[in-house]
């Protein structure tokens, strides 16, 4: 890179850590960042499908790039004339987290070597049930005790999956090519009294932007645990009536924007998820391991790590009351709509 050249920061993720309110206020102040030097290539809220066409097969879940092919090699020519102009680069996507070493290699023989690397970082204890419900959004039916233990095996064979979750790992393979600097999301008991967004940008060093807010979007909206549990079991009928995937991922979506989207923030009446007690010692042994690692590795932490070391308070025995009032809730949500149509 020659010294006419600008800088090149990678975010890296990890998932379910703030990254979609992140990139919405890069997305939003693009040309605010321009008149401060600075790039965030693309159009789109981030640059993870640009990534899918420049990783490929290295990404798990992608068995065919080729849909993604000229945004990458746009993204590509566009970073690399960017630096050479001498402005400075931001991308973003979390699916970067679970490259392996090697992978991380080739994407960065592709793109350009970064010159600092930025992390999100949760802890394991409030990142497992956040990763819980966020399945069941996509049809998922098991319980949380159940993914946990799935997510146990997952760490003992390293799988992709758990390469994105496993955040001192992530900040290991990348700390071989750049800092790392890393902005804990801020927990609900922080003491820090900063926001994710003032982290971050600290973090990444970009300038000040004047447009922070980002509207909410239904995809990342946080389901109560009550209503976590209707969804799972609607997901369970869905499987055992036969229907089409196709028609069970239709009838979820309306469900989802009809009943629950509409009730979140505990307008349903239900309490927020957490780590079953059976599961808080073994989750939090986990937890430590990474911050352990990633302290090792990590150039600098923004934020209190305590952050990522709290334990969301636990549910209480599912009561029927409970329940019931959250599912006559969204029942009352979805009379409404239809009425209204």
């Amino acid at each position: 890179m020659s010294e006419e050249s600008g800088r090149f920061v990678l975010h890296i993720g990890t998932p379910k850590t703030g990254t979609t309110f992140v990139q919405g206020i890069l997305a939003q102040n693009r040309r605010e960042l321009v008149e401060a030097g600075w790039s965030y290539p693309g159009k789109r809220l981030n640059q993870q499908h640009a990534v899918y066409g420049l990783c490929g097969s290295d990404i798990y879940h992608i068995e065919d790039a080729s849909p993604y092919e000229d945004l990458a090699r746009s993204m590509a020519d566009r970073v690399q004339a960017d630096l050479a102009r001498g402005r400075r680069v931001m991308v973003s996507a979390e699916t970067l987290a679970a490259l392996d070493d090697d992978a991380v290699e080739r994407l960065i023989g592709r793109l350009a070597v970064p010159d600092r690397i930025v992390m999100t970082l949760r802890g394991l204890p409030s990142l497992l049930p956040s990763i819980w419900q966020q399945l069941l959004k996509t049809g998922k039916t098991e319980t949380l005790p159940e993914m946990i233990e799935r997510s146990a095996g997952h760490r003992d064979d390293s799988t992709p999956v758990w390469n994105a979750y496993a955040f001192g790992d992530v900040v290991r393979r990348w700390s071989r090519w750049a800092p790392v600097h890393v902005a804990v999301v801020p927990s609900r008991d922080s003491t820090d009294g900063r926001s994710l967004w003032d982290l971050f940008s600290e973090a990444a060093d970009v300038p000040e932007v004047s447009d922070t807010s980002v509207p909410a979007s239904d995809a990342n909206v946080s389901l109560s645990h009550e209503g976590a549990r209707l969804l799972q079991q609607m997901n369970i009928e869905i499987r055992d009536s036969g229907v089409s995937r196709e028609r069970a991922r239709r009838l979820r979506r309306w469900y989802l924007k009809h009943a629950v989207f509409p009730l979140a923030g505990g307008a349903d009446g239900g309490g927020r998820i957490t780590l079953p007690k059976e599961s808080e010692e073994l989750v939090t042994s986990w937890n430590e391991q990474q911050l352990q690692m990633l302290q090792e590795h990590a150039t600098a932490v923004h934020g209190d790590l305590d952050d990522a070391r709290r334990i969301p308070g636990h549910r209480p025995v599912d009561g029927d009351g409970e329940m019931r009032t959250v599912a006559a809730r969204q029942m009352i949500r979805m009379l409404q709509d239809s009425a209204a149509e």
